[in-house]
């Protein structure tokens, strides 16, 4: 399946129905969960100006991605940044512990964008929610 990322490859493309559910809520301290992957809690830090999820987990870069890229963007847009508990439920995404295909690391990226904007009460357009997510896959 990933020679369809080299030129002159072909493939077919099909939709799925299957998505990523991501609930947060206001914390005292910022925290993600995502137990598809087996992290009941890995707290999240900000260090030389940057946000750090404290895991060893290397499938946790695409979420550390899209918190710097959307917590920077809600900065320059001067709202006031809250801490949270961030829950990550992809498990759609997965057959037997088998990842299933491409898609499912931009329906996180999705997903963690528009909870953290409504976290914050941002209002904004799907377009917005794309590029940041878009932006945030691509510094992954």
């Amino acid at each position: 399946e990933w020679s369809v990322l080299e030129p002159g490859n072909r493939c077919l493309v099909v939709p799925i129905n299957r998505f990523v559910i991501c609930q947060i809520q206001e914390a005292a301290q910022s925290t993600l969960s995502a137990p598809t992957l087996g992290i009941t809690t890995a707290i999240i830090t900000y260090k030389n100006d940057s946000y750090e999820i404290e895991s060893n987990n290397s499938q946790l870069l695409m979420a550390q991605a899209v918190l710097n890229t959307t917590l920077r963007f809600l900065s320059e847009q001067n709202v006031a940044l809250k801490k949270f508990n961030l829950t990550i439920n992809s498990d759609q995404f997965f057959y037997h512990q088998q990842k299933l295909g491409f898609g499912s690391s931009a329906a996180v990226c999705v997903g963690i964008t528009r909870a953290l904007l409504t976290l914050h009460n941002f209002i904004t357009d799907n377009l917005t929610i794309f590029k940041l997510a878009t932006l945030a896959h691509y510094h992954a």
